[in-house]
């Protein structure tokens, strides 16, 4: 299922195989800025595992929350919701000033709507209606709707966090753990609705975890010591409607192992 549950900046779902191809044997793998679960949603899963999916944007553990345990009121919803710019405009002004549904489904359910109707994908802020004359926006909309009982299947054993990245340190870290670490890359914070980070204090925890660590970075802090590095030239383009270009940039994969040992 290579593929992403949603568009979503940054999203690693074009990398899901290739940072998987790393990861070591464990028996508890943790997605630590959960997004959109690019990688964990295309991670092979094992019943002997425990998986974990955490972030703290509250609107992306409500929506995960809701396709795992509701996934068939859920896309029932959607069924019923058109393509329809009117219905963007409203929703996307209401949610971009801090309105959010009672229902936990109607919640889930806005919130996978805008995803798909929000020009670009942007996630910050109101960017305007979705909408091509070369490709029907709203078939490819319903075509993701209609996967996301494969996605609910994914999550069904998946435990779903709303944690600073600290605390998820704490409460997993053990000598089988992996943890794959995705955050904010440094100026490009302001995509994001919760984007406060601390770059170097995320270092310091990474170096005193006893498990295995992956952590996507484009540009290397200085503070990284006696870790392992993979790199990957791409064409990248973030957009969040104010600004956006393609740009030739590197992927970089930091780790505190050896991939090839």
């Amino acid at each position: 299922m290579a593929d992403a549950v949603f568009p979503f900046p940054g999203g690693k779902s074009r990398f899901a195989s290739w940072i998987l191809d790393q990861t070591p044997e464990h028996t508890c793998f943790v997605e630590v800025f959960g997004g959109a679960a690019g990688v964990l949603a295309n991670k092979k899963s094992d019943t002997g595992d425990v998986e974990v999916y955490n972030d703290r944007d509250g609107d992306l553990v409500q929506f995960f929350e809701v396709l795992r345990d509701r996934c068939e009121e859920l896309v029932e919803w959607l069924d019923r919701t058109p393509y329809s710019r009117e219905i963007y405009d409203e929703w996307a002004h209401k949610s971009f000033h801090g309105y959010r549904p009672a229902d936990p489904i109607e919640r889930a359910g806005q919130f996978f709507y805008l995803r798909y109707t929000q020009w670009g994908g942007t996630y910050d802020s109101v960017a305007g209606f979705g909408t091509s004359k070369v490709r029907s926006q709203a078939q490819s909309y319903a075509n993701k709707v209609d996967r996301l009982d494969e996605f609910a299947d994914r999550f069904a054993d998946v435990v779903i966090e709303n944690l600073d990245w600290a605390e998820v340190f704490e409460k997993y870290d053990s000598a089988d753990t992996v943890f794959y670490c995705d955050p904010p890359y440094v100026g490009y914070e302001d995509y994001y609705l919760v984007n406060t980070i601390d770059h170097e204090a995320l270092v310091d925890g990474l170096a005193g975890l006893e498990g295995d660590w992956i952590c996507s970075y484009e540009d290397l802090t200085e503070t990284f010591e006696d870790v392992y590095v993979l790199g990957r030239d791409e064409k990248r383009f973030i957009n969040n409607g104010k600004r956006g270009s393609a740009k030739d940039a590197t992927e970089r994969l930091v780790m505190n192992f050896d991939p090839e040992s």
